[in-house]
């Protein structure tokens, strides 16, 4: 197999007659990659920011799942009147729901970063504020820890 190439892609920039035309793709690609940094640099503290946020809103999080763990324990054991082998299924079957949720958890929490980032993203490109993403974002995180929560819930009585 050969490959062919031009040599003029290599000296496009060489020689007088290019030198003007040269130095001004450098100086817009210069003013663009100056705009692109100053709304990356930007973008990126303002996500940091809401990360930070966010962390806030998650701490919580592992404790009322131990509280609602042991509630759910006790309550199966309260339910099982002695019976190890309910006590056992009924434990199992909160497993079971507790893995479901986290890992629904971890499926919207991928979802939530493409989101937020294609937000943050569309914003920086058009010169405006990442307000309206920030509060989509503790919106999005709200619900999801609700949702979680909820889906935690595991205990049913059979």
């Amino acid at each position: 197999v050969f490959f062919f190439s031009s040599r003029r892609r290599h000296t496009r920039c060489s020689g007088v007659s290019w030198a003007r035309r040269c130095v001004q793709e450098t100086g817009i690609n210069a003013e663009y990659m100056g705009i692109i940094r100053k709304y990356k640099v930007s973008m990126e503290k303002e996500l940091e920011h809401l990360s930070k946020e966010i962390a806030k809103q998650l701490e919580d999080v592992p404790k009322r799942m131990h509280s609602e763990l042991v509630g759910i324990e006790e309550n199966c054991f309260k339910n099982a009147s002695g019976d190890e082998n309910y006590f056992v299924k009924c434990m199992t079957k909160a497993g079971k729901k507790f893995k479901h949720a986290e890992r629904s958890l971890e499926f919207k929490m991928a979802f939530f970063q493409k989101n937020i980032y294609d937000c943050f993203h569309q914003k920086a490109e058009k010169g405006e504020s990442f307000e309206e993403c920030k509060e989509l974002g503790k919106t999005q995180i709200n619900r999801y820890i609700t949702d979680f929560l909820k889906d935690c819930l595991l205990y049913t009585s059979d």
